[in-house]
């Protein structure tokens, strides 16, 4: 792993905690915001106790399932694909900040590409990534909102425990879940 915070158990480290949101709430997107009515992980945990590589299965409702990778010391393609029962779309570069998306429908194989451009006003790591969401919570607070309509609170607590049931089944028990403990904010 690339981070030496990303390798230490008492600072949340690991690839799940720290690159497995996107995937996750890319997937939930796709299926339209609803929680999958199961999570399973296989993954592999390093020396010091935090995911390394871990894979994720998600189903929802209906025929839907998502399949979900992230690591800290094998460097992905940041692709995503979406199937369905009429084509599928390719998500180019990083689904994060897709600077392309391609749709081919099945009945006549056309691929339609479709080009986004990066932001190019903010260095570094804001470059076209965190600044959207640095820009939409500066726009909920100067109009005084304490959630932000893009990214409910129950979003958020959806993508934390699907976050937690991974860590879980690869075996990655934060320092308050060894000791036991009940976390202050419960």
């Amino acid at each position: 792993m690339h981070k030496e915070r990303i390798l230490k158990n008492e600072l949340g480290g690991g690839a799940i905690l720290d690159l497995g949101i996107y995937p996750i709430q890319f997937a939930l997107m796709v299926f339209g915001g609803k929680a999958p009515v199961s999570v399973s992980a296989k993954g592999f945990l390093t020396e010091t106790g935090v995911d390394d590589t871990c894979t994720m299965n998600l189903q929802f409702e209906g025929y839907g399932l998502a399949s979900l990778t992230c690591s800290g010391s094998t460097k992905l393609t940041g692709e995503a694909h979406v199937f369905g029962t009429k084509g599928h779309i390719k998500v180019v570069d990083v689904m994060s900040r897709p600077t392309q998306i391609e749709v081919t429908t099945d009945g006549d194989g056309k691929t339609e590409v479709l080009d986004f451009p990066v932001a190019k006003e903010a260095p570094g790591i804001m470059e076209g990534f965190l600044r959207y969401e640095a820009d939409a919570v500066k726009e909920c607070i100067k109009a005084g909102k304490l959630e932000s309509p893009l990214m409910s609170v129950s979003d958020s607590l959806v993508i934390a425990s699907i976050m937690d049931k991974a860590r879980h089944d690869v075996g990655y028990q934060l320092e308050y879940e060894r000791a036991n403990m009940v976390m202050p904010c419960q």
